[in-house]
């Protein structure tokens, strides 16, 4: 069943004493889920948010947002975004995207997305996202992420998921399970991790605080800094390289130092849980809470 509304707001901004027409078009779909198929979710400078739910049916929210200096401005180029709600084969496909004349050099008003999706726990997911945010939590299953230019959060997360960020901020919190980083210029930060994660970094820091001790950790940097914070430096077995970079952490911890020159060192027991750090010119700073 699909639903639309249309509302119409007017904002003024105060320091400028502007009128700015605010027109919105909100769209609403729910169908049903199949075990298996994958819900994928596309968007173009979009919020985006993907919350679980404990339902076997799919809800989808799309706010189309129109600001313009004139009611008939806000009005025509909101015909300017489009969406897609469908389902091909095995692939439920939600999609935002602008679509402008060729005639029209620029855009007179401001246009904005927001895409609000429901999933089962254990949906398989896909979602991308250029020059927008992106926010998933509630999840129990295999997922994809992939973010161009863009922030993305992700909570309360359990499953094995995979995640590229290009130029932007992650913030990953109460995650288990198992993930595979790839990051470009992207500031990282997880926070309350359990389970085993491999991240690639590339010109952007990596900060990892609270890791539980039956976590395994592998972080390859190029001119990245790397952070970690835990509790007990023997609760993990450490193998920490850095070509040209520098390592602080306890002055204990420091004395197995191997390398001549830089950072080379392996520690604790091989039965315990692996935290591997290699860098080249960054930074790596092991804080012992």
């Amino acid at each position: 069943m699909l639903t639309m509304l249309l509302y119409l707001g007017v904002i003024v901004i105060a320091s400028a004493q502007t009128k700015v027409e605010v027109l919105t078009k909100t769209v609403e779909k729910n169908f049903g889920y199949i075990p298996g198929n994958t819900i994928k979710v596309i968007g173009e400078s979009a919020r985006i948010n993907v919350t679980g739910w404990d339902r076997s049916e799919v809800k989808v929210v799309i706010k189309l947002i129109s600001k313009g200096l004139t009611k008939k401005e806000a009005e025509v180029e909101l015909e300017f975004q489009k969406f897609l709600i469908k389902t091909f084969d095995e692939e439920h496909v939600i999609k935002n995207f602008l679509l402008i004349p060729n005639e029209l050099k620029e855009l007179k008003t401001i246009q904005e997305t927001e895409i609000q999706v429901f999933v089962p726990f254990q949906a398989m997911l896909y979602v991308e996202n250029q020059y927008g945010e992106t926010s998933m939590n509630n999840l129990e299953q295999k997922f994809k992420v992939k973010s161009e230019y863009g922030y993305i959060e992700l909570s309360q997360v359990d499953g094995d998921f995979e995640l590229e960020s290009n130029f932007g901020d992650l913030l990953i919190g109460n995650a288990s399970g198992e993930m595979k980083l790839t990051l470009h210029l992207t500031k990282t930060t997880v926070d309350n991790f359990n389970g085993k994660a491999n991240i690639k970094s590339n010109l952007g820091d990596v900060s990892i605080k609270r890791l539980t001790t039956s976590s395994s950790v592998k972080v390859n940097s190029t001119k990245s800094d790397v952070r970690l914070e835990i509790d007990s430096i023997d609760d993990y077995s450490w193998f920490v390289k850095s070509k040209y970079g520098a390592l602080k952490a306890p002055s204990l911890f420091l004395k197995y130092n191997e390398a001549k020159s830089g950072v080379k060192l392996e520690y604790g027991s091989a039965a315990k849980p692996k935290v591997t750090v290699t860098t080249d010119f960054g930074e790596i700073d092991i804080i012992e809470l």
